[in-house]
């Protein structure tokens, strides 16, 4: 039997109480365990990588790190080391703490670790159950892996911007070449989005907002100052934030703008009645929207996301087309279904849905989700 410490979202240990695992479902809301995970990166550059076994979840992935739960009276140091001893056989007496973070959905508090070791790269010794094998890869080749092939997508992004120094794609687009290519008769985005913007805002009876995923702000023009007294834009890119500030000028006394990794820092986000995600989900994942939608807590949820009959090409070909390259590396296929299932698995149901038929084939589909009776399960 493994039986865990217990924490608060602080990170500090709450005497008296213990967790046995196997019994996640049980643990009260605000209540936490340790989760310890490793970062393997060899002296010559590459990245260890490993797959997971047959009969663990997302069998057949690759993940990017070791670890696993502290167990009880372990420190975050104590288990990162015995964990990568563990599944790798490579002992570490020292290793970075990289950062820490609370995820709500599993109830773990993460602390992440960099592993820097000129250890035999043949001599990695895979854990039975647990991984089913290995390969040491470059930074590249982890940046180029789809979210079908790698699941450590939160260490991936630390790769992407510690270890290769590349900023996420979306700080990298320019809102001028943004904004020309959705505009364009043969994408037709931009005021498919302005139309749908302005039913989400008009939709429910609520006083305050958040769009996730703001860009230049298209659709704020629909925000009634009479209705709403806080409207939160949340852009990963801070120039888009600013823009947004100086163009809507006449919402000075109810809009925040808000300058949020929503990947990382979903814990930054406050409260509202409505949430609104238009094309943003497919580049954060259906795990990160969920934890926004856990702490933001909305009564509505109103999303957009794009349908492609052409998986490859799901950028429209246009004059703009090359500012998107990079988007590859953290853009999600999305499904319906999928989506409406991560949503029951927060406890939001259902209750609208409307496709808007775009050129070349693509469609924009709203789904519009309400809160369930008892609300967001722990």
């Amino acid at each position: 039997m493994e039986i865990w410490d217990v924490y608060n979202s602080s990170f500090e240990k709450i005497d008296g109480m213990t967790l046995i695992r196997g019994k996640e479902e049980s643990i009260p809301e605000g209540v936490y365990h340790l989760v310890c995970d490793v970062l393997v990166r060899h002296t010559d550059g590459t990245i260890l990588i490993m797959q997971r076994d047959s009969s663990k979840s997302h069998p057949g992935m690759w993940e990017a790190t070791a670890g696993g739960s502290a167990l009880r009276g372990e420190d975050p140091l104590e288990c990162a080391i015995r964990e990568l001893q563990e599944e790798t056989g490579i002992i570490a007496s020292e290793l970075q703490e990289i950062r820490r973070f609370v995820w709500d959905p599993t109830h773990s508090f993460y602390v992440e670790f960099l592993c820097e070791t000129d250890y035999d790269k043949n001599s990695v010794v895979l854990q039975e159950g647990e991984t089913s094998a290995f390969k040491w890869v470059t930074a590249d080749e982890v940046l180029k892996m789809s979210p079908e092939e790698m699941l450590s997508w939160r260490m991936r992004r630390y790769i992407s911007e510690e270890i290769v120094g590349q900023k996420n794609p979306w700080e990298e687009i320019s809102l001028d070449d943004y904004e020309k290519h959705m505009s364009l008769d043969s994408v037709n985005q931009l005021q498919t989005m302005n139309k749908i913007m302005k039913e989400q805002f008009e939709a429910y009876p609520v006083d305050t907002a958040m769009v996730l995923g703001i860009a230049g702000g298209n659709g704020l023009e629909h925000v009634d100052i009479g209705k709403y007294h806080t409207v939160y834009g949340v852009d990963i890119n801070a120039e888009y934030l600013t823009a947004v500030t100086d163009r809507y000028t006449d919402l000075a006394d109810v809009l925040r703008c808000l300058h949020v990794d929503i990947v990382t820092e979903a814990a930054k986000l406050p409260k509202v009645k409505l949430l609104i995600a238009n094309l943003l989900i497919e580049y954060i994942g259906y795990e990160a929207f969920q934890q926004a939608i856990r702490q933001v807590d909305p009564e509505y949820v109103s999303c957009v996301i794009q349908i492609n009959t052409d998986e490859k090409q799901w950028v429209s070909d246009s004059p703009y087309i090359h500012a998107f390259d990079r988007l590859d590396e953290v853009h999600h296929q999305m499904e319906q279904e999928a989506l409406s299932s991560s949503m029951q698995a927060v406890g939001y149901s259902l209750s609208l849905q409307k496709t808007e038929e775009l050129p070349n084939g693509k469609a924009l589909v709203r789904l519009d989700y309400k809160k369930r009776k008892g609300g967001i399960p722990s």
